[in-house]
């Protein structure tokens, strides 16, 4: 049973971030907004980017001035939090890497480990709250196209790669 405690968030970490060993080895962990915000939530949370997508498709969702009003408010409130929060996800990963190569504990890593999941699933709670907050503001018309423009992002991106 205890195996089964300390083997599951690595299980569970894994399905998060899909990167291999090689490339652990080979690329750096990203530095505090290297490509801005979204970048960061890319790397950190498994949930699609829609109030990005909201904020640079408004005009094409017809998205109105009280719909405007309560996204943003949501933004001004959650974005910072949020960030650092990612930013915290991608220091642990640099910190279990570091801890591991170092021949550091499976205690001492695990306890990162944990943190990290921990975050992880802060971050995707508070995506989904901002999703339900969004699905609550657009109408069903907004919201349709809105997750077309979802899935259309998530196919350039599976071609870009």
């Amino acid at each position: 049973m205890q195996k089964l405690a300390l083997v599951l968030p690595l299980l569970i970490a894994l399905s998060f971030n899909t990167a291999t060993a090689q490339d652990a080895v080979e690329k750096p962990a990203p530095k505090k907004h290297n490509n801005g915000p979204m970048a960061v939530f890319k790397q950190t949370s498994p949930m699609p980017l829609l109030m990005g997508l909201i904020v640079k498709n408004s005009e094409k969702l017809d998205i109105n001035k009280k719909q405007n009003a309560i996204l943003s408010e949501w933004r001004a409130k959650n974005m910072g939090p949020s960030l650092k929060m990612g930013n915290e996800i991608l220091a642990d990963e640099k910190a279990i890497k570091a801890a591991s190569l170092a021949g550091k504990p499976n205690e001492d890593v695990e306890k990162i480990l944990v943190s990290m999941l921990n975050k992880r699933h802060q971050l995707a709670t508070n995506m989904l709250k901002c999703r339900d907050l969004i699905m609550k503001t657009l109408d069903k018309k907004q919201w349709g196209e809105l997750v077309a423009l979802a899935q259309k992002k998530g196919k350039e991106m599976k071609m870009s790669h």
